[in-house]
């Protein structure tokens, strides 16, 4: 479980770099 823990966080931490980058691509649309 000790594996588990950074794993997901990391995946979390992609995910929300990714929403935020989408986010802007789609927002800031010129």
């Amino acid at each position: 479980m000790a594996a588990s823990k950074p794993l997901q966080f990391r995946l979390i931490f992609f995910m929300s770099i990714g929403l935020c980058q989408l986010d802007a691509n789609g927002n800031y649309d010129g």
